[in-house]
């Protein structure tokens, strides 16, 4: 017994030294998180940072290249999504949210969200003379996954979206959004203005209404889209120049799109088609069924030939294979554009 008792004894220190730097190290940690404002996770990919407050979603901005989880849903409107609930009036009124990450408001976002397939409730964003207005302004080599967007509520001026204003070498996988998208410039777009990456298994029930390049997923897209698809309606509200791009799912296509469709109606004046405004790449194994209504209201400057309305493309100078549309096209013809053309018509050389 005497030979063992000292190795007993030096067993106990070691024990009791273990277990107090194990003590200090959690506490390190929960300060450090306390301080970044995340009271869970390191933010790498093997421990992210968890998301359980709209004040946590607020401070990812402040790491745009770490990674996060969202733990549990989140409502703009509803005190228990708060940390604190006073803080909700920031967020629902006045300008609303400030998107994270935007190559003109700060650093692009370039790490990961994780949505876990929980949703996100009443996203208000209301700037009408900013680009990049969205839930994430703008995604370099950022990957944003399994996340639903229901009731957004988002107004900005070009490059605007639910989910992104625009993204390169990003990836947007198995997310989902309803309510309203506006844009009073280019890029417009039910989940993302522009995408010069890959959507993937993305679904949109969102109205959309914008200027140029007007889509119900994507305004104007370069990258690579599949298996995502739009039920809302799209509206080109300028009918005053020529070449707008307005599509159910694409408002202009210059990338890769395959097993997609739109179900919404299109309205819209130049290049206005069901699925696609103007496809210049490639279009595979898809369809629409909306309405495709052109409207003839610009005061004279139509030029015959040059209208491009079509239930699948308003114009195709790509490739388009194994795709269809059943949507009908009906034509509005205003009282006083048609006045002007017809007066255009009988006297061309009058430069009206």
């Amino acid at each position: 017994m005497r030979k063992i008792l000292p190795f007993l004894m030096a067993g106990f220190f070691v024990a009791i030294l273990f277990n107090t730097t194990s003590i200090y190290a959690a506490t390190s940690i929960i300060n450090t998180n306390k301080n970044t404002g995340f009271m869970v996770g390191q933010g790498t990919i093997e421990e992210p940072y968890q998301i359980s407050t709209i004040e946590e979603l607020d401070a990812i901005r402040n790491y745009p290249d770490n990674n996060f989880l969202l733990i549990k849903n989140l409502d703009f409107r509803d005190d228990d999504s708060y940390a604190n609930p006073t803080h909700k009036i920031d967020y629902i009124t006045g300008d609303g949210w400030l998107p994270i990450g935007s190559n003109r408001e700060g650093p692009a976002f370039t790490g990961s969200f994780d949505g876990q397939g929980f949703t996100i409730y009443n996203l208000f964003v209301n700037r009408s003379s900013s680009v990049y207005s969205s839930l994430f302004g703008y995604l370099f080599e950022a990957q944003i996954s399994h996340l639903h967007l229901d009731n957004v509520q988002v107004t900005g001026r070009g490059a605007v979206g639910s989910f992104a204003g625009g993204l390169t070498k990003s990836i947007i996988s198995d997310c989902y959004a309803t309510g309203q998208v506006k844009g009073s410039g280019y890029y417009i777009g039910g989940l993302v203005g522009w995408n010069n990456g890959t959507i993937s298994s993305c679904h949109v029930s969102v109205e959309i209404i914008g200027y140029s390049y007007v889509g119900g997923l994507v305004g104007y897209n370069e990258g690579l889209i599949s298996d995502s698809s739009v039920t809302g309606n799209v509206i080109g509200n300028d009918f005053d120049k020529e070449i707008r791009n307005i599509g159910g799912l694409i408002g202009g296509n210059g990338g890769d799109i395959i097993d997609s469709f739109a179900t919404g109606d299109v309205t819209g004046n130049t290049y206005v088609g069901g699925l696609v405004g103007a496809n210049w790449q490639n279009i595979s194994y898809c369809y629409a069924t909306g309405k495709v209504t052109h409207v003839w209201h610009n005061y004279g400057n139509v030029t015959f030939g040059r209208r491009f309305v079509g239930r699948l493309s308003g114009a195709d100078f790509g490739t388009t294979l194994n795709s269809y549309a059943t949507g009908k096209i009906s034509i509005k013809l205003f009282v006083e554009g048609l006045f002007w053309h017809i007066l255009y018509q009988l006297l061309p050389d009058q430069g009206i």
